[in-house]
């Protein structure tokens, strides 16, 4: 692991549970927005689900302003042996300045949080499998967050195609490697490829 990411990560993860929300309420629209996800590689699926969007402002040490931005995908469907509830999130952090969302274009998807104004994404995909007494019996999760140096596995490009109040649509294309729930290490040879498209409302982190 190399110390820049370390010291970054240190930085986010207090930002994530403490932070003050630059969002407010509940999601912002009437309607929720929606996404569609395939998935090819160790395992094949598709997806559908709720896209909404968040800016969460919060201060880390030293002093500064941290700004996250967040677009997260949730669903839940039968699968053999109970419910599944998934979700994908691609987030970004930056410092200095506060934004509902970033501009129109295209956006890298790599291992890195970098804490900067140039922005570039991470990505998380997680499905837990629970039983009839909501119990989980299986949790499956992929990343791009690898800090063990297979940054070659890994990456994808988002894409953010408009713009509008409180909305946000585009699409991606991401491969992810398995790995444990703190992303201590992800398993070589063990990917998926993650694409889709998604129409996201503004909503509370």
């Amino acid at each position: 692991m190399n110390v820049s990411k370390t010291v970054i990560v240190t930085f986010v993860v207090p930002l994530l549970i403490s932070c003050s929300g630059s969002s407010t309420g509940s999601t912002q629209n009437d309607e929720v927005g929606s996404a569609t996800i395939t998935i090819s590689g160790a395992f094949d699926a598709k997806k559908e689900g709720m896209a909404t969007y968040s800016t969460i402002t919060g201060n880390v040490p030293g002093g500064f302003q941290q700004f996250h931005w967040r677009l997260d995908i949730e669903g839940e469907e039968q699968v053999e042996g109970g419910d599944e509830v998934f979700s994908l999130s691609f987030s970004s952090t930056f410092m200095d300045e506060s934004i509902d969302y970033p501009a129109p274009g295209s956006y890298e998807i790599n291992a890195d949080i970098i804490v900067g104004n140039n922005l570039t994404f991470w990505s998380v995909y997680e499905a837990v499998v629970y039983n009839s007494q909501f119990q989980p019996i299986e949790t499956t999760r992929y990343t791009t967050l690898c800090f063990d140096n297979q940054e070659s596995e890994i990456g994808g490009v988002f894409i953010i195609s408009s713009t509008g109040t409180d909305r946000v649509t585009g699409s991606f294309n991401v491969e992810a490697l398995y790995a444990d729930k703190d992303n201590s290490e992800c398993i070589t040879g063990n990917k998926v490829t993650i694409s889709g498209e998604f129409t996201a409302t503004k909503s509370e982190f």
